[in-house]
């Protein structure tokens, strides 16, 4: 059974913003609310009640049900992986960063645009650095990744509930799928 797919691009229908959950400067373990009954899990058993009920005037078609989520920061915690490609790439240009808390920034942006704002590179070398990026990213860093605790069960009860999780992110579609495949959330 599918758990959660793919969408490179995709008008949303239906929204549910989790990354609401997560805050705004990525650490370490900080998605402890998915867990129990905390109140985004609340919500969204709430939501997909409403949304399955034939008699609720929210209800939603089966074959129109999506919940749609970020991979980054919602699904998994990339913090590690992400961070050591960033100090990878950052050392191609001599630049050294020991704490990698400072790169947690690059989480969730698109990674071009950081290496401009927080470095002032160019946008040609900001490409250059986004490529050295992904030799270190593509073996090790895609990897260097943990999928927040309750997940895989809250992507189950989505789909037992007529739900279709799918995915919206920045991040190659070759990255993510990977990553997908590689924690079975595909």
């Amino acid at each position: 059974m599918k758990k959660i797919c793919l969408l490179s691009s995709i008008y949303i229908v239906i929204f549910i913003a989790f990354t609401g959950c997560a805050q705004k400067n990525v650490t370490e373990n900080n998605f402890t609310k998915w867990v129990n009954n905390s109140k985004p899990i609340s919500a969204l058993k709430d939501y997909v009640k409403t949304v399955t009920d034939e008699k609720s005037k929210n209800f939603i078609p089966k074959e129109d049900r999506l919940a749609v989520f970020d991979l980054d920061g919602t699904l998994t915690d990339p913090g590690l992986g992400i961070t050591n490609s960033v100090q990878y790439a950052l050392r191609q240009f001599g630049i050294d960063v020991q704490d990698r808390r400072e790169l947690y920034p690059f989480i969730g942006p698109p990674l071009s645009e950081s290496f401009v704002k927080f470095y002032g590179f160019t946008e040609e070398k900001a490409q250059e650095a986004v490529a050295q990026y992904r030799v270190y990213f593509a073996d090790t860093g895609i990897f260097e990744n943990a999928v927040y605790p309750g997940i895989p069960e809250l992507l189950k009860a989505l789909n037992d509930a007529g739900m279709r999780p799918v995915l919206a992110t920045s991040k190659p579609a070759v990255f993510a799928e990977r990553i997908l495949e590689h924690f079975d959330l595909k």
